[in-house]
């Protein structure tokens, strides 16, 4: 074999290595609303998020996503229902933020092979909620279809903004 060749080779191999070791296990964890009994985990959308090894070094992995993506199929409930949001952390989160915006079945900008929609980022209704890993919300909002968009930051681990689809009725 060629020293050319041979370089070209070790090359290519350090080089998809530090690829694959920089992502696995470095997105963030999904979270998940519950509403009635039933769960719908969410899409995981643009993100900052940080892994650190038990050796103290970490590597830190971003992704800037075309839209938020939320499951496909929307989650059903009543007007007023209580949500149940549950986020993959159990520290509680640095800062929270969940928006709900009214939108209809053809205004996605499309669905992957992973049975997931894509929403464009829009403007929408802030729903208070409390700095912790597990809170209630009130689904107070006209029946229709709604992206609900939650933004959450860790100190240490990044930030990240989760999709859900629910149509309330």
């Amino acid at each position: 074999m060629s020293k050319k060749l041979f370089t070209l080779i070790l090359l290519t191999m350090v080089f998809l290595s530090a690829c694959g070791s920089a992502g696995s296990g470095s997105e963030p964890p999904p979270a998940k609303l519950t509403i009635n009994g039933q769960t719908q985990v969410a899409g995981v959308g643009t993100y900052c998020w940080q892994e650190t090894k038990l050796s103290g070094q970490g590597t830190g992995v971003c992704a800037d996503m075309i839209g938020i993506p939320t499951p496909a199929t929307p989650l059903p409930a009543t007007v007023g229902a209580e949500a149940e949001l549950e986020l993959p952390i159990s520290d509680d989160p640095a800062g929270l933020f969940v928006t709900v915006v009214p939108v209809t079945a053809d205004g996605s900008m499309e669905n992957d092979f992973d049975e997931n929609s894509w929403w464009q980022y829009q403007e929408g209704e802030t729903v208070e909620v409390q700095l912790t890993s597990r809170q209630n919300f009130a689904l107070d909002f006209e029946p229709g279809l709604y992206l609900i968009t939650v933004q959450a930051r860790w100190d240490g681990l990044g930030d990240v903004i989760y999709g859900f689809l629910v149509e309330l009725n």
